[in-house]
């Protein structure tokens, strides 16, 4: 139970400065709060402005009282959680928050401050109660009729925590027949499909799920605050896959408003994007069993010359991806063979390209279902996108200790070290045909890419992070405790 949230009250508005509440050397606010409980958590935002970050925070009863010194350190928000128990029930108890003078320096800044009630009796119900739930429901908004980076992120993650407490419905933005083998009907519990988002927010109103989870699109976004503010209490939570920049993206935005959770594929991502927000790290989950190197390829033969050394990549032919370097490194490297999985609105143009130029060392081997067994063909994995955010391409060859040569473009530098786990590669095709020559027996590469890969994205792993972004309590920003935007607006992120 909240017994006291600084959004709320209106005395604490007494000591803030357009919304934010600020310490300064030889500051101290203390806080009255009635109270029927042994335990209770203090919970706070807070960042860093400049100076050294330090914080006293004192809970007092009429009988005992806690003392903690706190070191803000970052300049973004951060979440602060404490608990105290007292052996009696206190009638009131007393929240300080201090700065001394002359030795605390700078400034602290101080978002929103809630203490609850928090009985150990009540916390075992409260958990008895979880275990007794019935799944949480999440509707998952489809918004296309390909599949991408996105899209195989999406599915491998709900595959993953599909026999988890939760039930997965996906709601298709178009006909679902062109997506019909790649969601399989058994990672998901229903599916419908909507001719536009108005018909799916009538849809939603009347049947609201507990989690409303989006990514990519901006009428998507917008849709979820509409939905906020006609009453829908759904969780909202976004999957910010990465910053690509097009007419209709919500990464054209750099301020989100009304989302829970803010989910992205590593730390660095989305870290100008203002707001006051849960944000948890799920990192690309790869199936380092299916993706591995000991997978047979026997039956494997698909036109490559043998005794060549094969130099790959799999990607969705479409113009980012920049597939016309990989065919003048085949120009370049005539003595190698060169294997391009995946098809895409480039296809044509490339194969006749291909067939035009006469570059007889490439094979297009279409789009596959499956691609494990090809990264075995493998002597190395090239890629040179224009545009990246994690590439599920280049975690899937690592795995599968193929030796990768990429430009470090987008999130390619969160994944691959120079040098240790990858070779880096700059977009010059005469230039880059040296560097592949020179470095494709670096074996040692090719282990540290494996170990990294089994270290930081298991499925086992990703899966977890993925249910507790889903699932997990939004300490700060509690349903109950919510006030209209025109009384406090507070900037800021978690992380």
């Amino acid at each position: 139970m909240i017994l006291f949230d600084s959004l709320r009250e209106r005395s604490f508005y007494n000591i803030c400065v357009e919304g934010k509440f600020y310490l300064k050397p030889g500051d101290f606010h203390s806080f009255n709060i009635p109270c029927s409980s042994r335990v209770i958590k203090v919970k706070f935002a807070a960042k860093n402005h400049f100076g050294d970050g330090l914080l006293s925070l004192s809970v007092r009863s009429d009988k005992k009282s806690y003392m903690d010194k706190i070191f803000i350190s970052s300049n973004k928000f951060d979440q602060y959680s404490f608990e105290f128990a007292f052996g009696d029930i206190p009638t009131f108890i007393s929240i300080d928050l201090a700065r001394e003078s002359g030795i605390n320096f700078g400034k602290v800044e101080i978002a929103r401050l809630v203490v609850e009630s928090k009985d150990k009796k009540e916390v075992v119900l409260q958990e008895e109660l979880v275990k007794k739930t019935e799944r949480s429901t999440v509707y998952c908004v489809i918004p296309y009729g390909i599949y991408g980076g996105a899209e195989v992120y999406l599915k491998d993650l709900i595959n993953a925590t599909k026999k988890e407490n939760v039930f997965f419905n996906l709601l298709y933005l178009h006909d679902k027949n062109n997506l019909k083998t790649f969601f399989k009907d058994d990672i998901y519990s229903s599916a419908r499909n909507f001719s536009d988002l108005s018909e799916m927010k009538k849809w939603i109103t009347k049947h609201p799920p507990d989690i409303f989870l989006y990514y990519n699109r901006k009428d998507i976004y917008d849709l979820a605050i509409d939905l906020k503010k006609s009453g829908v209490t759904s969780k909202i939570v976004e999957i910010y896959h990465s910053d690509f920049i097009w007419p209709g993206a919500v990464a054209n935005l750099n301020h989100r408003e009304d989302i829970d959770t803010m989910i992205v594929t590593y730390p660095e991502l989305g870290t100008q994007i203002k707001g006051v927000f849960e944000r948890r790290t799920v990192p690309i989950p790869i199936d380092t069993v299916k993706f591995s190197k000991n997978i047979s390829k026997s039956d494997m033969d698909i036109g490559l010359l043998p005794g060549k050394k094969v130099i790959g990549t799999v990607a969705r032919l479409s113009k980012e991806k920049n597939i016309d370097y990989i065919l003048d490194l085949a120009i370049q490297m005539g003595d190698f063979e060169f294997l391009i999985v995946g098809d895409g609105p480039e296809g044509p143009r490339l194969k006749n390209r291909v067939q035009k130029e006469k570059i007889i060392n490439v094979t297009f081997a279409g789009h596959q279902d499956d691609t494990s067994r090809y990264y075995h063909l493998m002597n190395a994995f090239v890629l040179c996108s224009d545009m990246e955010g994690t590439s599920i391409s280049v975690l899937e060859a690592m795995s599968s200790s193929v030796l990768v040569f990429s430009n470090f473009v987008g999130g390619i530098p969160s994944i691959l070290e120079e040098e240790h786990s990858g070779i880096r590669v700059f977009g010059n095709a005469k230039e880059d045909a040296n560097i592949i020559r020179s470095n494709i027996n670096r074996m040692n590469v090719v282990s540290n890419a494996r170990q990294y890969v089994e270290k930081n994205h298991s499925v086992t792993n990703c899966s977890k992070l993925f249910l507790s972004a889903l699932l997990g309590n939004i300490d700060l920003f509690n349903k109950k405790a919510r006030i209209p935007d025109s009384e406090l607006v507070i900037s800021g992120e978690f992380i």
